[in-house]
């Protein structure tokens, strides 16, 4: 019960919550690892509800779905920390899989914070902005070039839920392992209370 109420601290978007305290304490943020830990295995008894609720928020690469974040906020920054971070996993993955080490491309990392600062300003996920252009439109438009592209969003509490949640979902583990992508472009926003605002760009 206590790390169920500490990740609702971690997770809810309300004024006060001591989310930065939590996370940078060695039980807290173990007791939230474990309680997320026990959401998924929830989760794969009911359905994704729970998971997209509390601790991971997504749509799958290959939609063009719109969902209303039900907030919007001018209260965020960029984590080149936590941006580092999420490259270091996805190497990780693609090196232990035989797979060449994605490059980072500074052109795909400029749309993908493009992208998450909108998402955050404006209220909405989707990979489709609301001037209506694609992932691949706003790769274009940053000055990327590419034969081959994918695009990546999350939403959570912190860098290891994005990843773990991204590796379990097919489409998204797909992106981070496809073999004819060379580069990529990892945009985060860290919101605060709000949690983590994840884009990834893909290219080849």
């Amino acid at each position: 019960m206590v790390s169920l109420l500490l990740l609702l601290s971690v997770v809810a978007p309300v004024a006060h919550t001591p989310r930065e305290w939590i996370l940078r304490s060695a039980s807290g943020a173990v007791l939230v690892e474990q309680a997320a830990k026990a959401e998924r295995g929830l989760a794969r008894l009911i359905g994704n509800a729970v998971q997209d609720s509390f601790t991971f928020f997504t749509v799958r690469p290959d939609t063009n779905e719109r969902v209303d974040l039900r907030f919007a906020t001018t209260q965020f920054s960029p984590s080149p920390e936590a941006e580092a971070e999420l490259l270091a996993l996805i190497n990780r993955e693609r090196t232990q899989r035989g797979l060449a080490p994605l490059v980072p491309d500074e052109n795909l990392r400029a749309a993908a914070r493009a992208h998450s600062a909108d998402m955050l300003l404006h209220g909405y996920f989707s990979h489709t902005s609301l001037d209506g252009l694609s992932p691949f439109d706003r790769m274009r438009r940053a000055g990327a070039r590419f034969n081959t592209a994918g695009e990546n969003l999350a939403l959570a509490p912190t860098v290891n839920m994005v990843h773990r949640g991204l590796m379990n979902s097919p489409g998204h583990r797909a992106n981070i392992l496809n073999k004819e992508f060379t580069r990529v472009g990892i945009g985060v926003q860290d919101a605060g209370i709000y949690g983590l605002m994840v884009t990834q760009n893909f290219a080849g």
